[in-house]
């Protein structure tokens, strides 16, 4: 009797558990997939995938989650590593591009890819756990163009030039937009091409501002740094505001990363 009420209740619940333990082993199909998805250890996988009964989809959240926790942990016990060099990424499509630099230890030359739903700054910490360099977003700039514009792209690198996964890699990078002005004069260069050698010029010539068409260059000594009345880097002989006037374009915004320049208060993410 003693042994019903006791005893009995408590084998059943262990042989519950066992069993349980036993039918929730990680599926090897699974684990095999969750493995190539995630690129996480076996370990760690399999780990996942018992403790939520092989459902996928949580196991993969919950090793993320882990993921980023962990890199996080990593990455603050890295602060202290210098950093002796950076790179500039840029990547962009038809109608929005992203500028950005990242100081790096000097082994871990790498890009770092945009994850949907996160934020730069946990992708930089959790790239810094998984690969044991520290790293650091300094700045990041992004640009979208309306109906009306169109953006220009460029990356100059001293050496040779990298691209990963649509990232272009340099030590300058430089994004501008670019609008139409008025009617388009006869022999105009197409918008796409003004956009690209101005871009160019934005990167060699280092403009603070645009500038505007009622400044005088003549009296005042920051339009040296104005982007409209520089010598135009392509054509010495125009401004970039003349060449803008003769293909019929107008400057609306541009952002210029030169890595490891010294930064202002000013300076912030757009």
């Amino acid at each position: 009797m003693l042994f019903s009420v006791v005893f009995r209740p408590r084998l059943l619940e262990g042989l519950k558990i066992i069993c349980r333990q036993m039918t929730l082993a990680a599926d090897k199909s699974l684990l095999s997939k969750l493995r190539k998805k995630t690129g996480y250890s076996l370990m760690n996988c399999k780990k996942a995938l018992e403790k939520f009964e092989n459902n996928i989809d949580q196991a993969e959240k919950w090793l993320s989650e882990l993921a980023q926790k962990e890199g996080w942990a990593k990455a603050s016990k890295l602060q202290g590593r210098p950093m002796s060099q950076g790179l500039v990424g840029l990547i962009h499509d038809k109608s929005s591009a992203t500028v950005l630099e990242v100081g790096l230890d000097a082994s871990a030359l790498i890009s770092i890819p945009v994850e949907g739903g996160k934020i730069l700054a946990d992708i930089v910490a959790l790239h810094v756990g998984n690969i044991g360099e520290n790293m650091a977003l300094r700045r990041a700039s992004y640009i979208r163009a309306n109906a009306s514009s169109i953006l220009g792209t460029y990356v100059h690198s001293s050496g040779e030039k990298i691209e990963v996964d649509n990232c272009k890699l340099g030590r300058y990078g430089a994004i501008v937009e670019v609008g139409q002005a008025g009617e388009v004069r006869e022999g105009s260069l197409p918008l796409d091409v003004v956009a690209q050698q101005v871009c160019q010029h934005i990167v060699g010539s280092n403009p603070r501002k645009i500038g505007s068409s009622e400044d005088k260059p003549e009296e005042d000594k920051e339009n040296e740094t104005k982007l409209l009345f520089q010598e135009f880097v392509i054509d010495p002989d125009l401004t970039v505001k003349e060449f803008l006037e003769n293909n019929s374009a107008v400057v609306w915004d541009f952002v210029r990363i030169e890595c490891g320049e010294e930064l202002d208060e000013k300076s912030s993410d757009k």
